[in-house]
């Protein structure tokens, strides 16, 4: 993983970058800000993708 600070476009923006894969993602620093305000059901729900995401909970959107 490499972070770094974007400032090429309309306003600063953390861009995320995965060496191994080459996928990566700008941040704003709304998104930024809104990481705070999340649950750590939320950060946990982040974390499940592909194999790792198991049984959907009801109620719960993905």
């Amino acid at each position: 993983m490499r972070l770094s600070l974007d400032v090429s476009g309309n306003g600063p923006r953390l861009l995320v970058e995965d060496l191994e894969s080459g996928e990566h993602v700008f941040l704003c620093p709304l998104e930024l800000a809104s990481f705070t305000e999340a649950t750590p059901e939320d950060r946990e729900d982040w974390l499940r993708v592909g194999n790792y995401r198991g049984e959907r909970r009801p109620g719960k959107r993905s």
